[in-house]
């Protein structure tokens, strides 16, 4: 994919986050706040997003993902200063978010439990019929 279709698709993202806003004081509502770019644009398939969804009360980066720049914000919007510094390939343009090795070995002390009850409860609900049966494929 060419660098230029998926800073297309991070804009795209980002004008569809503004809008569905709208729905956050509603029943449906609208519970993202940022949206975040990280890795290389260029070796993104066909939908230059992978999505990967964190708490509000945790940072940013992960065990997998340790560099990244926000492009969208609930309050602000589209960041038209990222998405240019990509664009142009001015990564020394970005404010870009980077543990360090203290700080993401503290994150992942704190991170390890919570992925480990989640894992049991999976483990525990795929032997029951119905939810199996929700969540094929």
């Amino acid at each position: 994919m060419k660098c230029s279709t998926a800073i297309g698709h991070l804009e795209e993202t980002g004008e569809v986050s503004s809008e569905q806003l709208r729905f956050r004081g509603t029943d449906i509502g609208w519970p993202v706040e940022e949206l975040w770019v990280t890795g290389d644009l260029l070796r993104l398939r066909k939908r230059a997003l992978q999505w990967c969804y964190r708490p509000l009360g945790w940072p940013v980066w992960n065990h997998r993902h340790r560099w990244l720049a926000r492009y969208w914000s609930a309050g602000a919007g589209l960041d038209g200063t990222v998405i240019d510094a990509l664009r142009t390939r001015r990564l020394d343009r970005l404010e870009v978010v980077e543990p360090t090795a203290s700080e993401l070995a503290r994150q992942l002390q704190v991170e390890l439990p919570v992925s480990r009850g989640h894992l049991r409860t999976m483990i525990g609900r795929y032997w029951e019929r119905d939810w199996r049966r929700e969540h094929k494929g």
